[in-house]
């Protein structure tokens, strides 16, 4: 039961990471063409 229970939630926190860097990612992203947008 209790290894059930911290399975899910390494899983959650595995998920919670991967959006976290994702949206860095697309920020980073928007970011650089915004910069890119102003400097051209």
């Amino acid at each position: 039961m209790f290894l059930l229970k911290a399975k899910a939630i390494k899983a959650a926190d595995t998920r919670l990471f991967a959006w976290f860097i994702f949206l860095k990612r697309r920020c980073f992203k928007i970011a650089a063409s915004f910069f890119d947008g102003i400097l051209a």
